[in-house]
């Protein structure tokens, strides 16, 4: 069992890719991450790419809209 100081600068994070057949040739990548000690506040994005390009190409994108919160 972790204890609050262990959780002070811990940090929940997901990601997933999304392809709809029937929009042939885009997909859709998701972020969140949690933003305070309590894990009740988030960031989330999400960006349109094509299917044949990786979502960690965007994931640099998204991390980087979490210092504009």
């Amino acid at each position: 069992m972790c204890d609050a100081e262990q959780l002070k600068n811990f940090m929940v994070v997901g990601v997933d890719m999304y392809s709809d057949s029937s929009k042939k040739g885009r997909s859709v990548g998701a972020f969140v991450a949690s933003m305070n000690e309590n894990l009740t506040s988030y960031y989330s994005n999400c960006g349109f790419q094509s299917t044949d390009e990786e979502l960690q190409n965007n994931l640099c994108n998204f991390v980087i809209g979490i210092k504009a919160v």
